[in-house]
């Protein structure tokens, strides 16, 4: 019995203190030549939804990110996982509200803290503009060659 007790409070403890050395995400301004957190904190999006964007964090393999209608994000309206680079586009229309986002990382060390809360408006007469997801964007690109991205119909114009 006192063997299991003493397994168990070591598993908590390595748990406990993974969880406290979590990497911490760089919640840093953007320089002049860089993209920054998009959607800024307290905008008005033009489009619905927002195309997200943050800063690359060193270490990362991938990103998380969640959209909520409370900053304790209990309410969360998205999520995407395994987000290969720092911006993404959600393949569907999110509530005209105010919402609220934060992004990790994952890396080497695990899951970072969440970045800072950044809250964002979208208004009704927001352009509806979801973009499919990767993997159907570019299933979509044909096979035959040469790859030329414009439709048939606009040949003839060239």
């Amino acid at each position: 019995m006192l063997r299991l007790l003493l397994m168990v409070m070591a598993v908590i403890t390595m748990a406990a203190a993974a969880h406290a050395q979590a990497p911490a995400f760089n919640d840093t301004p953007a320089a002049a030549n860089e993209w920054g957190f998009r959607p800024a904190d307290g905008s008005v999006s033009a489009t619905n939804p927002p195309g997200f964007s943050w800063r690359p964090q060193e270490g990362a393999r991938a990103y998380a990110l969640e959209v909520a209608r409370d900053e304790a994000f209990r309410d969360i309206v998205y999520e995407a996982q395994g987000i290969e680079m720092s911006v993404h586009c959600p393949p569907l229309i999110l509530p005209a509200e105010r919402l609220v986002w934060r992004v990790a990382f994952v890396g080497e060390g695990g899951r970072s803290q969440w970045s800072e809360v950044r809250s964002f408006t979208i208004t009704d007469d927001a352009v509806r503009f979801p973009m499919p997801e990767f993997g159907e964007l570019i299933s979509r690109v044909p096979d035959a060659h040469p790859r030329l991205f414009l439709r048939p119909e606009d040949l003839p114009r060239l």
